[in-house]
């Protein structure tokens, strides 16, 4: 790889400024950062995922309590803790907090790319590493957003760092830190530890210690919830996922799976960065691949596999690609036709990254979760109910804007049944968006605009959200009448505030 990185000498002793690489990689860094800080700023609008996590933090901030949760507390714990100088009152707050914590994250990603490929690369080459993975649309839109992947990916690379820097200790605490973010990590704590206990069992035993730490309080406090001891209270997906695919079908149901992740990385970087990165890892792998073991978990479970998941790893994978320039310098001793061949290689590689993100790059900005009038009822109703209030909806949205809890409507029964459903689920209100029911609810498109006849007696409508310039996002909330409570047959029905 130093072989054919320096076909880059010309070009750096022609540009003052490329002299300092450190400098250059300053300006990376902070270029990263101020466009993460705009982009954060202009999103308003909360992920379906990202209500639970912020409710957790919120609730942890303000009452001091972690909420039992399927979402685990890692997250929502950094939440919490920017809100402890936010505050919890103004309802985007939560919002305000996630997205501060994932844009120093998206950011420190970047530096901690520079580093692991530093220790095995060029620095220019390092330096490409680093540039690709800040200027990543997928990269943008998570540094921006509500979600868990880069504060895991911060955690679990740093740990590595760490770790090869002979600190087994605090690198134990990172990754206990980051399996309170995303349970996988707890495979690369496994396999290390049983690496290190057979060789060097002195720093095995300091790394499982320092993972205790986070560990063993988190499947004490599952153990005093549940009654059982769990390793995640994620566990129930896989218990689900076991029960829908039993015996050789799970192995079929893991390579589809693994056939959508492979897609999902191409659609990522590329399908040339995405081949030289397993070239890479084949001929040039190492015990440094081992912070990306944690991913063989995902193809698991019955979910869908969003090429997010690779975000934490994208460093490694860009390691793995780079990789094959320096194999390339060693395959090729003619210099004319080795310098020939990295061009076209880099060539090849930038116009598949470029080809599958020309899209990806308009869509760094929008909402994804655009629901004014939802939020307006939620806003509404803040004011209104206490926070043990139940609100039954398809979305979670109007609780989070309310500050109070959730129910989610079942799917594929009818609206009567919906009805009786969040009675019998303590829901004092039910939330119905157009868009919604037009679009992932259809069990909700008799209660759009109006109360069918035979619901009268269940539900009051209590208020309408309408907007001028988008119908489509009309929102209507209902009261739930309490079992026994009845309209009157020549009482009629009011529509507004009660």
């Amino acid at each position: 790889m130093r072989r054919a990185a320096s076909l880059l000498g010309p070009v750096t002793g022609s540009l003052p400024l490329l002299q300092y690489p450190k400098l250059v990689l300053a300006v990376l860094l902070l270029g990263g950062l101020a466009a993460r800080i705009v982009l954060a700023n202009g999103r308003e609008y909360p992920t379906y995922d990202g209500t639970y996590y912020m409710s957790i933090g919120r609730d942890l901030a303000e009452f001091g309590h972690v909420p039992y949760s399927t979402f685990p507390p890692g997250f929502p714990a950094l939440i919490a803790l920017t809100l402890l100088s936010l505050g919890t009152r103004a309802p985007i707050a939560p919002l305000r907090a996630a997205q501060c914590v994932n844009v120093v994250a998206g950011t420190m990603v970047g530096l901690l790319a520079y580093l692991l490929a530093r220790r095995r690369l060029p620095e220019w080459t390092a330096m490409a590493v680093a540039a690709v993975t800040l200027a990543l649309p997928q990269q943008l839109v998570l540094s921006s957003c509500d979600l868990s992947e880069l504060s895991y990916a911060c955690l679990l690379l740093g740990g590595w760092l760490v770790y090869e820097a002979a600190r087994p200790l605090p690198a134990g605490v990172l990754w206990g830190m980051a399996y309170l973010i995303r349970p996988e990590g707890l495979v690369l704590i496994a396999v290390v530890a049983a690496w290190d206990l057979l060789r060097r069992r002195r720093q095995g035993a300091l790394m499982l210690l320092g993972a205790a730490v986070c560990v063993l309080p988190y499947t004490v406090y599952l153990w005093r919830v549940t009654g059982h001891w769990l390793l995640s209270s994620k566990s129930i997906f896989l218990e689900q996922t076991l029960q829908e695919h039993p015996g050789g079908i799970l192995a079929l149901h893991y390579l589809h799976n693994v056939r959508d992740l492979c897609a999902g990385l191409a659609g990522t970087i590329g399908a040339p960065i995405a081949a030289a990165a397993l070239l890479g890892a084949i001929i040039g792998g190492g015990r440094w691949l081992l912070p990306a073991l944690p991913l063989i978990v995902l193809p698991v479970f019955s979910f869908r596999m969003d090429g997010r998941y690779w975000a934490p790893y994208l460093p490694i994978v860009l390691v793995a690609a780079a990789s094959c320039f320096e194999q390339l310098g060693r395959w090729l001793s003619r210099p004319r036709l080795r310098q020939a061949a990295w061009i076209a290689l880099a060539v090849v590689m930038l116009a598949g990254l470029v080809a599958v993100n020309a899209s990806a790059m308009r869509q760094i900005g929008r909402e994804y979760e655009y629901y004014p009038g939802i939020r307006s009822a939620g806003l509404w109703l803040r004011t209104r109910v206490p926070r043990e209030t139940i609100v039954a909806a398809r979305k979670p949205y109007v609780s989070f804007w309310a500050w109070c809890r959730y129910a989610r409507t079942p799917d594929h029964v009818g609206a009567s049944s919906i009805v009786s459903w969040a009675r019998r689920a303590g829901a004092q209100y039910l939330e119905v968006n157009a868009w919604v029911a037009a679009t992932v609810s259809p069990e909700l498109l008799p209660l759009v605009d109006g109360i069918p006849e035979q619901l009268q007696d269940d539900l009051e409508l209590v208020q309408t959200f309408k907007l001028a310039d988008a119908p489509e996002q009309s929102t209507w909330l209902y009261r739930i009448k309490p079992a026994g409570e009845r309209t009157p047959a020549s009482a009629p029905l009011r529509k507004g505030a009660p």
